[in-house]
């Protein structure tokens, strides 16, 4: 059964590409452009895996991991976090939401496909 990955980002050009690199891989891929909805995108089908930008409109991507991280059904589904903000805090404070690994923005893409097959798998 093929894996299941959320990307979250307010970027429609990187939630397209990161999908279709995705895709192209064999992983299953849903998007959301903003934090809010999140739980939908949950409860439709299980996330093996969520990739997340932190810098979204209304809730960022920090509140985004907390929440799924103090709700009791998903607080087990790991987190890949991206973010453009590479400095020091925002990488402490992804660490405190129990975010796996970062990402600078553009994202490399080896090394977000390295960093999923490690948590998920191919």
């Amino acid at each position: 059964m093929k894996k299941r990955i959320l990307i979250i980002d307010d970027e429609a050009d990187i939630l397209m590409t990161t999908k279709l690199a995705l895709e192209s891989h064999g992983y299953e891929v849903d998007t959301a452009e903003t934090g809010e909805n999140w739980i939908s995108k949950f409860d439709k089908q299980a996330v093996d895996l969520l990739l997340l930008d932190l810098r979204l409109p209304n809730k960022n991507g920090f509140q985004v991991a907390r929440e799924i991280k103090s709700h009791e059904l998903y607080k087990k589904t790991p987190i890949i976090a991206f973010s453009a903000m590479s400095d020091a805090t925002s990488r402490q404070i992804a660490a405190k939401s129990d975010v796996l690994e970062f990402i600078d923005k553009p994202i490399d893409l080896d090394k977000l496909l390295f960093y999923i097959k490690d948590i998920v798998g191919s």
